[in-house]
């Protein structure tokens, strides 16, 4: 089914985006500097995956899913704060510019 591969391709993209992250705070850590390019490009995945996570996980819920105290819908408004999160999706996206 076509919700089964979306999950693998998320989770795929889940562990990329994990490595990418790890190797930056490798780098902090050792003192080095981070790729500033490499950790705006994964906080702006991050929010990406994040959102197609949740709108997966919606319609796998169905109206349950919208029901305001199910864990559902509190994971779909926090996907939805991220974009919009300080520095913004518009700030990130600047500053790979």
């Amino acid at each position: 089914p076509r919700h089964m591969t979306e999950h693998s391709t998320l989770n795929a993209t889940a562990a990329t985006l994990s490595q990418s992250a790890h190797g930056a705070l490798n780098a902090l850590d050792n003192n080095r500097n981070a790729p500033t390019g490499d950790i705006v490009r994964t906080r702006l995945h991050t929010a990406q995956v994040a959102g197609a996570a949740v709108a997966l996980e919606v319609r796998l819920a169905g109206g349950a899913g919208f029901l305001a105290t199910s864990p559902t819908a509190r994971r779909h408004r926090e996907a939805a704060f991220l974009p919009i999160q300080t520095p913004t999706e518009n700030q990130l996206l600047l500053e790979l510019r």
